[in-house]
């Protein structure tokens, strides 16, 4: 079950790589841009943009779209936006004024490579560059409004800065607070982003919307887990140890196959986050 959700989309996540290298590309063209600065930001943005990941709030974009009958391809330049912006905290998240670590999936950080006054740029540039990707192919302005808010000070730089000022004791309404900003954010915006491009809305949004509320909770929830010897404060296991957060991952799950029943693409989503952490077994 691990595997099989971004298996079956394997050929949807392909074509949604090319069309993000394309767009690149084009953007950053080698040839007329060959100064050693701006090549090495291009090779900055490349390194941790294309490093190897699961590459899932894309694929939940196009499962949202394929639930909706709404051709997948029209979710790319939402998915590419919101891949570009997690990519950006991520290498600011690396960074020594931030949590310092030296790597990230299962390679060396992004400033460790490339220094850090490179990595600040990269990081700078996917944020702005996700919006230019936004406005260079049309998106309808409410589009762009689900997607700056999930990344602003209501959503994931807020949820940053909580993480940055956490205080002992840390609260569970503190962290959850923190873990809806930071990650469910963005996820939530994958699912709305979607249901922006239905024209038709044959099926109720307010559904699925609650899906992605839930969704976002859970997914962060199995990277605790997945992350449970942090000493990070933020993390939910250092509040309700091992077995409460396995049981609310458990209940968010079914909360949400609840709410998608019988849409296989969606169900395998949130099943493919709860066997993260094997919970299943």
């Amino acid at each position: 079950m691990t595997h099989s959700y971004l298996q079956d989309l394997s050929q949807e996540i392909s074509e949604f790589e090319l069309f993000l290298r394309n767009y690149l590309e084009q953007r950053f063209d080698e040839e007329s841009n060959p100064e050693k600065g701006l090549s090495e930001l291009r090779k900055s943005i490349q390194y941790t943009l294309f490093s190897s990941c699961k590459r899932f709030r894309p694929a939940l974009a196009v499962s949202v779209c394929k639930t909706l009958g709404i051709d997948y391809k029209l979710c790319f330049p939402l998915a590419s936006a919101l891949e570009m912006i997690h990519t950006a905290s991520l290498i600011h998240d690396d960074l020594p004024c931030m949590d310092n670590d030296s790597e990230r999936r299962g390679q060396a950080s992004n400033h460790i490579v490339f220094d850090e006054d490179m990595a600040l740029l990269a990081g700078d540039s996917l944020l702005i560059e996700a919006f230019v990707l936004l406005c260079h192919f049309n998106q309808k302005s409410s589009v762009v409004e689900v997607v700056a808010n999930a990344s602003s000070l209501s959503g994931m730089m807020g949820g940053q800065a909580l993480d940055l000022r956490v205080q002992n004791p840390v609260q569970e309404s503190y962290l959850n607070k923190l873990h809806r900003m930071k990650t469910g954010a963005l996820i939530q915006a994958c699912v709305e982003g979607c249901l922006l491009l239905d024209s038709h809305k044959q099926r109720s949004h307010q559904e699925l919307k609650s899906f992605a509320y839930y969704l976002g909770k859970a997914f962060q929830l199995a990277d605790d887990l997945e992350d449970s010897h942090s000493n990070e404060k933020s993390n939910m296991l250092n509040v309700l140890g091992k077995d409460q957060t396995l049981k609310q991952l458990n209940e968010l799950t079914q909360k949400s196959l609840q709410l998608i029943k019988g849409q296989p693409l969606l169900e395998k989503a949130i099943l493919f986050n709860q066997a993260r952490v094997c919970v299943d077994r």
